[in-house]
Formats: C-alpha cells, structure tokens, sequence
C-alpha cells in the first residue's frame, strides 16, 4: 500500500487521489484499500462527519460496490446517509449537513 511507503504520513491527498484513479481504472479492490486507510485516518483527526471523512466514505463505498459486493456497498451508503443526517446543529460540519 502507498501509504505504508511514505515517509510523511501527515498528507493523505495523494493516497485519496490514488483511489480515485484506480477507482477509476477499475482497480477496485486496490481502491478500496487504499481509501479505507484514508477513510480510517480522517475519522481519527477530523471525525466521521467532516466533508473529507464522509467523502472517503463514499469512494470505499463505490469500490465496494464495483466489486460486486452490492449489499455490502449499499449498507456502507447508507452508514453515509445515517452520519450526515445525525450531525447535530452543533457540529462544526452541520453547515454541511443539507448540501
């Protein structure tokens, strides 16, 4: 995995872009690795509900899916769903929240 490789590990954005390429490419398994690390990392320094955290979600989801595991894929979207309905009024990502 990149991320494992990388001497700072402080930047996930080229590990996120990675994802989406191999997305992309049909690398779905590789994807999913890859952004599930991201995903993980996010969650720990800005909380499930921020924008980056909720998209990383989404990309997994999407690798899931691809990959034919639908019902896995479908109740990872819905995980996404149930987050940003419960932010709360006093998140700093309820601004978010109906976009």
């Amino acid at each position: 995995m990149v991320i494992e490789r990388r001497q700072d590990r402080s930047n996930l954005s080229h590990s996120h872009s990675l994802a989406g390429v191999l997305l992309e490419t049909g690398r779905y398994e590789e994807a999913e690795r890859e952004e599930t690390a991201v995903r993980d990392w996010l969650d720990g320094r800005l909380g499930r509900e921020s924008p980056q955290a909720l998209g990383a979600r989404r990309v997994v989801a999407e690798a899931v899916w691809r990959q034919g595991r639908r019902e896995e894929g479908e109740r990872l979207m819905r995980e996404v769903e149930g987050i940003v309905e419960g932010t709360g009024e006093d998140s700093p990502y309820a601004v978010y929240r109906d976009q």
